[in-house]
């Protein structure tokens, strides 16, 4: 928080002098409060659309790691609309999201670390979002060494430790 009021004073100091650097950091503070404390410029809807843009998105990311998307990775994708009650735009924005991820520019890392802040770093939605991710890439039986290190880098991203991918790993009979 800090950091914001400094910012803010030192732009203010350098745009408007000392009224600036007063003003400056007062609205420094205001954007840190806004930002940290998960006053968001999007409601719940953005925040459910975001996730799941990023979750289909890296999906199909992570589906692709081996080279091939599996009929069943595609299966367990389309179950997940039913489990998360997609509206029909909504899953237009999945399948186009999917397919956007299997793209070779696709940014990986980028795009879970948004996810890390679009959720506040609330824990159980990024577990919810790793879950969703393992199920559908062991969804063939298999977890690929390619798909095992693009989930890790997906882990870190959320901020997450090695130890969560490892208990998935133990916890999943799939494998």
């Amino acid at each position: 928080m800090i950091a914001f009021v400094v910012i803010g004073g030192l732009m203010g100091l350098a745009a408007g002098g000392w009224a600036g650097l007063i003003l400056g950091a007062l609205l420094g503070f205001i954007g840190a409060e806004w930002l940290l404390k998960g006053r968001l410029p999007f409601g719940q809807a953005g925040i459910q659309d975001r996730f799941l843009e990023v979750t289909f998105g890296v999906m199909g990311a992570l589906c692709k790691a081996d080279g091939v998307v599996t009929p069943d990775e595609i299966r367990v994708g389309e179950q997940y609309f039913d489990k998360l009650a997609l509206t029909p735009d909504q899953r237009r924005a999945a399948i186009a999201a999917f397919e956007r991820g299997k793209d070779v520019g696709f940014d990986l890392y980028g795009e879970a670390s948004s996810l890390r802040w679009t959720v506040r770093y609330d824990r159980s939605l990024l577990l919810l979002f790793l879950q969703i991710q393992f199920s559908a890439v062991t969804a063939d039986g298999v977890l690929h060494e390619k798909e095992r290190r693009k989930l890790l880098h997906v882990t870190h991203a959320l901020g997450l430790r090695d130890v969560v991918l490892d208990v998935c790993l133990m916890n999943t009979s799939s494998i």
